[in-house]
């Protein structure tokens, strides 16, 4: 979430990603909550249209080759090989370019924001910020019947004990499958550091 006054930012050499994202008609205020003295918006795609556009075109800048990358993380869930995301995740962050990175490495928001856009890009099914009672989950990922739980944390741990201590997987109690998945990211190293994957149900 942003304050509503950020969105009104315009120093272009000091502008978060997702305001400029706003300002150039990409994102649109989904929802606005009053906390206090303060207004905190929520951003999300105008329409499926541009999300679907505005993925692809993400996912083709990352590297030439990351469509392959692409189809591979289907195929690891397809499977139901969770563990060999790490890998796949590492190839794409490590092709990114150094200067991309400039201030952003060190932001949950920032990794969130590209899985999101790896995952959504190969055909899955996949909820960003998905609320609960007592919560939000970073990513969901839904597909043939199995749930994948993710939440992310940077230079620390405690990502798979979050799901647990908010019970995120109680949302999805129906499902056949559900699989907590903690990811630690290293911001100096700019990579994933650990994926602790457990199968809940």
């Amino acid at each position: 979430m942003l304050r509503k006054e950020m969105l009104d930012w315009f120093d272009v050499e000091d502008i978060m990603i997702e305001v400029l994202m706003y300002q150039t008609g990409y994102l649109t205020i989904k929802k606005v909550e009053q906390k206090g003295d303060i207004k905190e918006v929520v951003l999300s795609y105008p329409n499926k249209e541009v999300r679907t556009a505005l993925n692809l075109y993400i996912s083709r800048k990352i590297e030439k080759g990351s469509y392959r990358w692409i189809k591979e993380i289907r195929e690891v869930f397809e499977r139901g090989e969770i563990e060999k995301i790490e890998e796949l995740m590492n190839k794409v962050l490590l092709s990114i370019p150094y200067v991309w990175y400039k201030d952003t490495s060190r932001y949950e928001s920032f990794y969130c924001a590209l899985f999101y856009v790896l995952l959504v890009s190969s055909g899955l099914e996949v909820i960003a910020e998905d609320v609960t009672s007592i919560g939000r989950i970073d990513l969901t990922v839904i597909n043939r019947g199995k749930v994948y739980i993710i939440e992310l944390k940077v230079d620390k741990e405690g990502a798979i004990e979050q799901i647990k201590e908010k019970r995120y997987y109680e949302k999805y109690l129906d499902r056949e499958e559900i699989y907590l998945v903690g990811i630690v990211m290293d911001s100096k190293e700019r990579k994933v550091k650990k994926i602790d994957i457990e199968r809940y149900k």
